[in-house]
């Protein structure tokens, strides 16, 4: 059963992960999510999102392997997760691009909580 909550906790963390690659640069992000970044401030703010994405993939990554972080990256994985989902819900026009992050979101969740969930037994 440990073995399996590492796996789930490592799908998750992967999840959340990818993203860091739009660090690198504007470009990056605007093939990820099909939008155009007009301005440096906006790019600034996107490449910022791309780290914390990757921190909270990376406490979900620690906590597939330390049982006493697995509650603290829960909740932040499940906050960045389940806010973007309620975001993207309320904006009928996202793109397909966004559209997708929230379908990989919600597999994200579904992961998370069967982490969770077996964790608790």
């Amino acid at each position: 059963m440990e073995r399996m909550v590492t796996v789930l906790f490592v799908v998750a963390a992967i999840i959340n992960f990818v993203p860091v690659v739009g660090v690198a640069s504007a470009a990056r992000l605007e093939s990820m999510y099909s939008v155009t970044i007009g301005s440096p401030d906006l790019a600034l703010m996107m490449r910022h999102r791309a780290v914390l994405l990757a921190i909270v993939g990376g406490l979900l990554f620690v906590a597939a392997l330390r049982q006493d972080l697995r509650p603290a990256a829960a909740v932040a994985g499940f906050a960045s997760m389940l806010s973007f989902l309620a975001l993207a819900w309320g904006e009928p026009a996202a793109n397909a691009a966004l559209r997708k992050v929230a379908a990989v979101d919600i597999v994200g969740v579904v992961v998370l909580a069967a982490a969770v969930a077996l964790d608790q037994r």
